[in-house]
């Protein structure tokens, strides 16, 4: 089988269960990730850890290894952080950080969490703030050619619906999420 057969396979291939597409015919990193108290007077309640270690799990769409270590070898550090109720801005990253904030008073419930850090940590993953939007016209931040349903939409769907009882949206990868990681490079 030639290379470029293998590597057409590879490209292939689907995550069970998150129906994204992997980029196993890619090179894996490994992407070191850490659980820190905030900076300010905020900190991480017990209860969160279960929930915060499982946000790594559908990250391995990526087709990358993503594991916990401690803040200081850490690529990534998940910090908590008070928002002042600017609850729309429950999650931060800013481009060239390694510091992913999370303020998880605005975040009701376990799954809304988990798919708060996985927002934010693919925003780090990819290296953009650059958001996945149904069309690339909806926004100043939505990607030009990327779009569709996606993890890394611009706006928490809760949100968009105006209902923050909805049913809490999933945390899987879509194949646009693993697009931006293909775009966003290795």
């Amino acid at each position: 089988m030639n290379d470029d057969l293998k590597r057409a396979l590879a490209a292939a291939a689907l995550v069970v269960g998150g129906g994204a597409t992997a980029l196993v015919g890619l090179q894996p990193r490994t992407i070191s990730v850490a659980f820190a108290d905030g900076r300010d007077w905020t900190g991480w309640r017990p209860e969160h850890r279960a929930v915060l270690r499982s946000a790594l799990v559908p990250l391995a769409a990526t087709g990358d290894r993503w594991v916990e270590v401690p803040e200081g070898i850490a690529d990534v550090v998940v910090r908590t952080y008070d928002s002042g109720g600017q609850c729309e801005h429950a999650g931060q990253w800013a481009v060239g950080s390694r510091d992913v904030a999370i303020d998880y008073a605005c975040l009701h419930g376990d799954e809304r969490l988990r798919y708060a850090v996985v927002h934010e940590l693919l925003h780090a993953r990819v290296g953009t703030a650059q958001h996945v939007c149904a069309h690339a016209s909806d926004g100043a931040d939505c990607h030009p050619r990327i779009t569709g349903p996606a993890v890394l939409a611009p706006v928490l769907p809760w949100e968009r619906d105006g209902d923050a009882y909805a049913p809490p949206p999933s945390s899987e990868l879509t194949a646009a999420d693993v697009a931006m990681v293909r775009e966003g490079g290795r």
